[in-house]
């Protein structure tokens, strides 16, 4: 049986991986979330989605995390592989193989053929390898970071305090919602009722809203909001090894940004300098 609570909550392995500053992997995060939006080229993108899997090996995830990440993973990259290859609408189109042709009887003549279509298949393949990057990072920013340094990096990045609390919070009660939400369901199989019934959301909304009360009352009682500034426990420090990996990072991402909007404004006519003809034709073949 799929132990939810282990599959939420963050591990406390000694790996460089966990001894990393969250601000390093935070920042990881967003800068590949913007860098796989510029990127199209499927090599690349897997290259960054096997980064993130190696980064789960480095970190000794347990193996029932391993397991749902590649389930997610593989399931998310089919699904929308197989349905862009169906109904990629972009010309031009080649066509690899056809499912309904349209003399079939009734669904021929409704569909006008089904195709699957060679583009179709490439463009879904970017559109699934850039999901299942952000999944795999930000599933092992999570499962690494613990809930503490989180907020403390959040904080240090210059987020408010009220925003990064709640960002924290959230992410600690996802465990405790699923949990809940599994007795709800163990307890409405046990008496003979639906498992899909809409009546279960009922006592867990009624959770959320007493937690979120008894939240909401404690966290003021304690002074929640009464100075600006406030102290920490434990204090983060940037290594110089850190500093430097942040930096190269930050700039190859940048470097390929440049390249890639220097190459749409010459595609659409917007922008052209001749010199920069060898970065154009770069930029297209392996970006």
């Amino acid at each position: 049986m799929l132990n939810w609570q282990e599959l939420t909550q963050s591990e406390t392995a000694g790996t460089g991986i966990h001894r990393l500053d969250p601000r390093v992997k935070i920042t990881m995060l967003i800068i590949t979330g913007g860098l796989i939006v510029f990127l199209d080229n499927p090599v690349l993108l897997a290259i960054l989605l096997a980064v993130g899997a190696a980064g789960m090996l480095i970190a000794r995830l347990t193996l029932i995390k391993l397991k749902v990440v590649c389930v997610v993973v593989l399931l998310g990259l089919w699904g929308t592989v197989f349905s862009q290859a169906l109904f990629y609408e972009q010309v031009p189109r080649t066509v690899m193989g056809t499912l309904i042709s349209p003399g079939t009887p009734v669904l021929g003549p409704l569909t006008k053929g089904v195709y699957i279509y060679r583009e179709g298949m490439l463009h879904g393949l970017r559109q699934g390898l850039r999901m299942a990057t952000m999944t795999t990072l930000g599933l092992l920013v999570c499962w690494t970071t613990d809930s503490r340094l989180l907020l403390l990096g959040l904080v240090r990045m210059r987020l408010p305090y009220s925003l990064a609390f709640m960002t924290v919070t959230a992410v600690r009660f996802i465990p405790v919602l699923l949990r809940e939400t599994m007795q709800v369901v163990t307890s409405a199989k046990m008496r003979g009722g639906s498992r899909l019934s809409m009546q279960l959301l009922s006592p867990i909304l009624a959770n959320c809203l007493r937690r979120a009360g008894t939240l909401a009352v404690a966290v003021e009682s304690r002074a929640f909001r009464a100075q600006d500034r406030r102290t920490y426990l434990e204090e983060l420090d940037l290594s110089l090894r850190e500093k430097l990996f942040l930096t190269g990072y930050l700039l190859a991402a940048a470097a390929v940004v440049t390249c890639k909007t220097s190459y749409f404004c010459y595609q659409y006519g917007l922008y052209y300098v001749s010199a920069l003809r060898p970065v154009y034709e770069f930029t297209r073949v392996y970006l």
